[in-house]
């Protein structure tokens, strides 16, 4: 049975071997050799991108999570992250986590994207589970929402109207559409 090393040699020159990638796998486990297993899912994922997207973004949405929580590296796992989406815009996992590191970072613009990208998720998934989720979460945001309509629609305030506010409601317009809320559509484009 080869060693770490030498399975690290293999990975060097065939990241997409799978023998290789298991054993190392479990050896950084093992001894807790976290920033290891990090470049590894990484690299990984990198050796797949082209030929298998979802595995890809699965191996950069478990780099991301061994960077939140047990390296506490929120900047690293942020890349991940986006990388994970990047990679499949259906992996459900990876975006709401970094939806929710957006929304608790008050990044709202960066937040809305993440929701719209849920949703079109969500309706090729067909899943009303997750469509009820998404309502609940616009629901959550009328409030934001309503001072962003309130701000639109007098001419003096106007002005104060900022782009990612804009950009928010847009993202809702999207949103709403996708998920079949026509009213909330209209009242939107009304603005």
């Amino acid at each position: 049975m080869p060693t770490v090393r030498e399975y690290e040699q293999i990975i060097q020159q065939a990241p997409a071997d799978t023998d290789a990638f298991v054993a190392l796998r479990k050896a950084y486990r093992e001894s807790g050799k976290l920033d290891k297993l990090v470049v590894l899912y990484e690299c990984r994922a990198q050796a797949l991108a082209e030929s298998d997207p979802p595995k890809a973004g699965e191996l950069f949405y478990l780099a991301a999570e061994v960077r939140l929580d047990q390296l506490q590296d929120p900047s690293g796992a942020e890349a991940d992250l986006a990388n994970a989406v990047d990679r499949d815009p259906d992996n459900f996992k990876a975006t709401k986590r970094l939806k929710d590191m957006y929304r608790e970072q008050g990044r709202t613009a960066e937040y809305m994207t993440m929701l719209e990208m849920e949703a079109a998720a969500v309706i090729r998934a067909k899943d009303p589970a997750r469509t009820a989720e998404l309502q609940l979460e616009m629901n959550q945001l009328s409030a934001q929402l309503a001072k962003i309509e309130k701000a639109l629609g007098n001419p003096a305030s106007r002005t104060e109207v900022t782009a990612d506010q804009l950009k928010v409601v847009e993202s809702a317009r999207k949103i709403y559409r996708a998920i079949g809320e026509y009213q909330h559509v209209v009242r939107l484009y009304d603005l």
